[in-house]
C-alpha cells in the first residue's frame, strides 16, 4: 500500500515535469514536416504537419476487392462481391486486397521516405495509417496472423530491413496477432 502511494505521488510529479521537458524539446527542435517542410509542434502525427495529413489521398468506394481497380461497373454486385468483370474471371490465392491511400502525394512522401531514405522509424506513423484507413468491415480480430510481403534477398540487404513487417509489427501491437515474417519466400526481384 505504501508502495502505490508513493508511485502515485511520483506519476503526479513526474507527468507535468515531462510535459514541460518535451514543450522545451520541441521549442528548440521543432519537428519538420516531411511533405511540405514547415516547422510544427504537433506530436500527433510525428513527421508529418496536421495541414498535410489532413490532405492524406483517401481511395474512394468504387474498387475491386481483387485488383483495386477503379470501376464503373460490378459483375458480382448481386451476390454481394462487387468483383470486376477481368477478376471474376481469374483464380486468386487471395479473397481480398485492400489499400489505405493513393499512391500519390503526401502518401507517396512517406512511404517513398521509408523504402528508400532509410526512414525506419516511420513504421508506425505508417502503421497509424493503416489503422486510421481500413475499410469499415475489416475487424483484425477474425484473423490468425499477420504475413508480411517478403523482399528478395538482395533489397532487404541493401534496405537493412522489411517495410511491411515493420508495419506489420506496429499493427501487431494493437491488434494482438502473430507475425510470422518467413511462411512466404520472394524468389526473384520484382520492380521496387
Amino acid at each position: 500500500m505504501k508502495n502505490n502511494n508513493i508511485k502515485n505521488k511520483l506519476t503526479g510529479i513526474t507527468k507535468p515535469v515531462s510535459l514541460f521537458f518535451n514543450s522545451l524539446l520541441y521549442y528548440f527542435y521543432p519537428s519538420i514536416c516531411l511533405n511540405c517542410q514547415q516547422r510544427f509542434t504537433s506530436e500527433e502525427h510525428v513527421f508529418f504537419c496536421s495541414r498535410c495529413w489532413q490532405q492524406m489521398p483517401a481511395l474512394d468506394n468504387h474498387r475491386c476487392p481483387r485488383c483495386l481497380e477503379e470501376v464503373d461497373y460490378h459483375i458480382g454486385e448481386a451476390s454481394g462481391e462487387n468483383i470486376c468483370y477481368s477478376c471474376i474471371k481469374r483464380n486468386f490465392a487471395f479473397d481480398r486486397l485492400f489499400a489505405c491511400v493513393e499512391f500519390q502525394g503526401i502518401a507517396r512522401t512517406a512511404i517513398n521516405h521509408f523504402k528508400f531514405r532509410g526512414r525506419r522509424h516511420l513504421a508506425k506513423t505508417l502503421g497509424r495509417l493503416v489503422e486510421n484507413h481500413l475499410p469499415p468491415d475489416f475487424i483484425p480480430q477474425q484473423y490468425d496472423l499477420l504475413i508480411p510481403v517478403p523482399l528478395y534477398f538482395t533489397r532487404r540487404l541493401r534496405r537493412g530491413y522489411n517495410q511491411t513487417h515493420e508495419i506489420a509489427k506496429q499493427l501487431t501491437l494493437k491488434w494482438h496477432l502473430p507475425i510470422y515474417p518467413n511462411i512466404l519466400r520472394r524468389s526473384k526481384p520484382a520492380p521496387p
